[in-house]
This record gives C-alpha cells, structure tokens and sequence, in this order.
C-alpha cells in the first residue's frame, strides 16, 4: 500500500491561521504605522515590538524557530518602508537608502539558503542609523555628512549593531540550543517543547 505524502503547508497559511501570528502581524503593522505620525516613538515602539515578538511567535503560536525568523523578517520591512518614506527629507536619506538595499539583498539571500547566519554580513543598518537621525532632530540637530563627530558616533552604532547582530544570530542561538531557557523562565511557563524546534 503506498503512504500518502504529507503536503507542506505555506508558511502564510501557517502564520494567518494562527491567532498570535495574527495578533504580531497587527502589532507590528501598528507600530510601522506610528512611525509615519511619531517617528520618535514610533520607532521606539516599533523597536521594542521586533524585539518582544517572539515571546508571542516562539510560546504562544508555538513557531519553529525558522518560522519564526520567516516572519519576523518580513514584517520588518514594513518599519523599514516607513522610515524610508519619512527619511526622505533628511540629508541622511541616500545613505540609508544604500543600507536599505544592502538589507534588502541579505534577506533575499536569507531566503535561499534558510540561515539567520547571513545577517551577520547584512547587518541591519536600517533602524538605529534612522533612530540617530530621529534623535538629533529631537535635540534640534540636522545630521550632516560634513560633521566628522557625528559620523564618527554613526560609525559606533554600526559597530554596536555588527555587536548585536552576532549576538542574534551566532552566539544566543547556539548557547540556547545547548541550555535552553533559564530554569527562573522554565518555572513562569516559557519552555520550548517542539522537538523539531531548530529544524528548518
């Protein structure tokens, strides 16, 4: 008797049928969209939902952890888009308009080879050189590539983001695979049960 193949689900059937991908899709559409109005506590806002999604993404949806990283990438771009479009009257805008297509190929080449590991050589530029510009137009400074000490403090936050990015991508992950959660998490309910958990 032949075995019937087990069909593959779509990762978008995957994320729309699931109440906390849905609910992460809306926060994270919110907060893209508040950029556009507040674009410094938009941004904040935004930040701090990229960074606590998946507590809902890995605990509550139950996601594999490339799932997770399928979908955390693509709502990205939605804070991405938003900060281009009201980037675009700053003087910084075609530097993080290269940065946005530097961004834009690692994630297409994400998607091909199916490892976040490709992030540490397309670090997200994105979001903290727009957080500079934002903060300095809250302080009634207009960025300028003509002022060596702000560019010198740009080029720390890269390579604080570079910091970050291997942090993300190398070290936690390996470090959680081989420990797993904190027992203090474990006793609050925040355990990983999925087997194929790490799988692709």
């Amino acid at each position: 008797m032949l075995k019937r193949r087990k069909i593959r689900e779509s990762p978008f059937t995957i994320y729309l049928k699931n109440p906390f991908s849905i609910l992460t899709i809306i926060l994270r559409l919110a907060t893209a969209i508040w950029i556009l109005f507040d674009p410094f506590y938009g941004t904040l806002i935004y930040m701090l939902g990229d960074t606590f999604d998946s507590t809902l993404l890995f605990y509550g949806a139950k996601f594999t952890f490339h799932q997770y990283h399928q979908l955390d990438k693509l709502l990205d771009w939605t804070g991405y888009l938003a900060m281009m479009f009201v980037a675009m009257r700053y003087e910084i805008y075609p530097l993080l308009f290269l940065v946005f297509i530097y961004r834009l190929f690692g994630q297409l080449v994400f998607l091909f080879v199916k490892s976040d590991k490709v992030f540490l050589f397309f670090a997200n530029f994105i979001e903290f050189t727009f957080f500079y510009q934002v903060v300095l137009n809250k302080l009634g400074v207009q960025f300028s590539f003509k002022n060596n000490y702000e560019i010198i403090i740009l080029g720390c936050i890269w390579i604080f983001q570079l910091f970050r990015e291997y942090t993300l991508h190398f070290w936690w992950p390996k470090f959680w695979k081989k420990n797993g959660n904190p027992r203090f998490v474990r006793s609050i309910g925040f355990d990983i049960k999925r087997k194929d958990f790490w799988d692709s």
